[in-house]
């Protein structure tokens, strides 16, 4: 992405900088041609700068699709790299169930710990279970 910019900016500052008089457009320095390309190739387009010329207009639509082409190709690795293969899915789907099977049995601890408690309270106090 880095060497499209500088390629294109430096392209861009070619062809428009003699037309600065006549256009308006500051492209004599680089920062300026830089800028035009970035927001071009991220497809933003301020309109602040913009190529007045033939061979700056065709270096401006390179600049984006070549633009389009990087971020896309950028999107795909990123969304690639967060998609789980076969092997991770297997282990969280085992990660998952036993965190159910340690549940169930804190679960199952309880129950039995408070079957056991109201048998002790029904055997020692038996006045208390009629109310």
């Amino acid at each position: 992405m880095i060497g499209g910019v500088l390629a294109f900016g430096f392209c861009l500052r070619i062809f428009e900088r003699p037309l600065y008089p006549y256009s308006g457009m500051d492209f004599s320095e680089y920062e300026n041609a830089f800028w035009c390309v970035i927001v071009t190739m991220t497809t933003v387009g301020f309109g602040d700068l913009y190529p007045v010329t033939i061979p700056g207009r065709f270096v401006g639509f390179v600049a984006c699709l070549w633009g389009v082409l990087v971020v896309s190709l950028m999107v795909v690795a990123l969304s690639n790299l967060l998609i789980m293969n076969s092997g991770e899915f297997n282990s969280l789907l085992i990660l998952r169930r036993l965190r159910f099977k340690e549940e169930l049995r804190s679960l199952a601890a309880f129950v039995l710990t408070s079957a056991i408690r109201y048998r002790y309270i029904v055997k020692h106090f038996p006045d208390n279970t009629s109310k």
